[in-house]
């Protein structure tokens, strides 16, 4: 398991940032997490995604691979 610091490091927080990662609007974005198109999920009550996670999603790899 990777130190608290680098799992930190690797998350995005808030559907702006999520946006600016993959270069779509925040109203793009919270269209694809309302279809689970993102492996996104809420937390306290705000967005947040692993970094590695989305570009192995948006790169069509398999989950857990």
């Amino acid at each position: 398991m990777a130190p608290p610091s680098r799992i930190a490091s690797d998350l995005i927080w808030g559907v702006p940032e999520i946006a600016a990662a993959i270069n779509r609007t925040p109203r793009a974005v919270y269209h694809l997490m309302s279809q689970g198109a993102l492996p996104a999920q809420k937390v306290g009550g705000r967005w947040v995604v692993s970094q590695a996670k989305l570009l192995a999603y948006l790169a069509g790899e398999a989950p857990g691979a």
